[in-house]
């Protein structure tokens, strides 16, 4: 999720963590960058889909036009969030490397 005026700053971090780099105007995933992809995909993977980050473009869009309460927004996307995120905090980081191994 992002917008093109945070565009820079985004490509700016992704490079200063190793992520990726950037070669002649493009970006290279580095091996922890395609890392975290992996782990990412496997075991938060709804949250990485281009539809679920469209929708949650669309539901941002819906609360800075004032159609949509952002309390109840982060109320309900939170409580999703942190329970998969718990799940995955509680997995033994070996487990967690084999698992994308």
């Amino acid at each position: 999720v992002g917008r093109p005026s945070s565009y820079a700053s985004i490509v700016r971090t992704l490079v200063d963590r190793a992520y990726a780099a950037s070669v002649k105007r493009t970006l290279r995933p580095l091996q922890r960058g395609e890392l975290v992809t992996a782990l990412l995909t496997a075991h938060l993977g709804r949250y990485v889909q281009y539809d679920f980050t469209a929708h949650l473009e669309a539901e941002l869009d819906a609360i800075s036009a004032g159609r949509l309460d952002r309390q109840h927004f982060l109320h309900g996307w939170w409580s999703d969030f942190d329970k998969a995120a718990n799940a995955v905090r509680d997995y033994d980081t070996l487990a967690l490397r084999n698992s994308i191994a």
